[in-house]
């Protein structure tokens, strides 16, 4: 028989520890199942937010430097001539800067993709894919 140090037995009062067994099957009754559907609501809500990604293209100037080919840069001379100074074609060639309008593809997430259209700072192409109409300051919400 387990006694205490006061000589009183554990099971000496049984309605006690029942009440108690009770207690703790309601509150994993009523309790468990709500946080469960909680905690299974914060999880689907994390995971939305970061799988639903939108490809947006949008487009950019960029500037490409285009050298002169080798053959422009070697002096002209006669052939066979070893003792004279090469005859040069004029100045060497510049380097050629180029501007191009290239789209750039941007991976965003779909509430700010949303917003975007929301605001007419997004157009649906042809293909199905979505092109940024505007550079830099976003278009205001109003155009008043």
């Amino acid at each position: 028989m387990n006694r205490t140090e006061s000589g009183k037995s554990f099971s000496a009062n049984p309605k006690k520890a029942s009440s108690v067994l009770r207690l703790i099957r309601t509150i994993l009754q009523r309790g468990l199942l709500p946080t469960v559907m909680l905690g299974l609501g914060i999880a689907s809500l994390v995971w939305g937010v970061k799988h639903h990604i939108l490809e947006i293209y949008e487009e950019q100037e960029i500037e490409i430097s285009i050298a002169p080919p080798p053959g422009m840069m070697q002096p002209m001379g006669p052939p066979g001539r070893e003792g004279m100074p090469p005859l040069m074609a004029g100045p060497p060639p510049e380097l050629q800067t180029v501007t191009q309008l290239m789209l750039i593809s941007k991976k965003e997430p779909e509430s700010r993709a949303v917003f975007e259209i929301t605001i007419g700072g997004l157009a649906l192409l042809e293909t199905g894919e979505l092109q940024r109409t505007y550079s830099g300051v976003p278009p205001s919400l109003c155009p008043t």
